[in-house]
């Protein structure tokens, strides 16, 4: 009987064990698809990073890094600011921003609301 809670015992941490792990590094707003990937719709973006220097501009959209001119899902960087990257695709602009735009929300006490 010991044996048996023993080997339940075990059989429940492997089980656990290949549970999927949240990345607490991951952005807010972060999207998989259902294959597990990282989503290229445009709708879908997301830039994880941004790096800002004196001689350069990179951001990381879907894993990839990025600079001005460069390609990503069929569109053209035309600029990489400090909190979002600019987009350019069929004379569309599309802005992908680093951050969702309300990262928190006021809280209002109870007892001011009276």
């Amino acid at each position: 009987m010991f044996r048996t809670g023993i080997v339940i015992g075990l059989l429940i941490s492997m089980v656990s064990a290949h549970a999927e792990l949240n990345d607490p590094t991951r952005p807010v707003n972060y999207v998989q698809d259902a294959s597990g990937k990282n989503g290229n719709a445009k709708s879908r973006m997301q830039v994880s990073s941004i790096i800002i220097g004196k001689e350069r501009r990179v951001a990381i959209i879907d894993g990839q890094s990025v600079q001005k001119g460069d390609d990503i899902h069929g569109m053209t960087v035309l600029a990489i600011r400090p909190s979002e990257v600019l987009l350019k695709s069929n004379n569309k602009e599309l802005q992908v921003s680093l951050l969702p735009e309300k990262v928190k929300a006021p809280v209002i006490r109870k007892e001011l609301q009276k």
